[in-house]
């Protein structure tokens, strides 16, 4: 049998790019080019719900703080009135006439510190505690062989924390 030679492969040469041809290739690279600039686009707006979900949480959280906080500043102008009626209750024991109104404005600054304890104000205790400069603040020191060294041994000016908050330190003499 004879062999059959196949017939050499001719390599087709494809026709030269028509003007359609090119056009579509142009339209084609366009899509593309259109769709990048969709999906950067997509990704933009993303970004920015998610910039804005982000700073109405932070709105949110600062209305939150300044409601709770928005009666701070009240009570710090009450500060200086509560500081005096605590050195009358204090200074003015000695004074004649005085023991017939000492019952009636102790209750009454009693009345005040339980409204502002109620309203989240409290007193710090600072008396024989350990000088700290975050909560004290201290005007003076003296050596003292009864008390450890940087302990408070006299509070001249109550410190006061308002809901967590460090209103006024208290003004204090502290131990050497």
């Amino acid at each position: 049998m004879a062999e059959k030679k196949e017939p050499a492969k001719k390599t087709v040469k494809p026709p030269p790019p028509t003007k359609a041809d090119k056009e579509l290739k142009k339209k084609e690279e366009a899509i593309i080019a259109l769709s990048a600039d969709v999906e950067a686009l997509k990704e933009s707006l993303l970004r920015e719900q998610a910039e804005m979900v982000n700073f109405k949480r932070r709105l949110t959280e600062e209305k939150i703080k300044d409601r709770q906080f928005a009666n701070a500043d009240i009570f710090k102008s009450l500060l200086p009135v509560m500081d005096h009626f605590d050195m009358l209750l204090k200074n003015e024991k000695t004074k004649p006439g005085f023991d017939a109104f000492e019952p009636a404005l102790k209750k009454l600054y009693d009345q005040y510190l339980s409204v502002f304890q109620a309203q989240g104000l409290e007193k710090l205790d600072a008396l024989h505690q350990p000088f700290d400069p975050t909560l004290h603040e201290a005007v003076m020191s003296e050596a003292s062989p009864e008390h450890d060294p940087q302990t408070v041994i006299e509070v001249f000016q109550p410190g006061y924390i308002y809901k967590e908050r460090l209103l006024r330190p208290a003004m204090v003499k502290v131990s050497e």
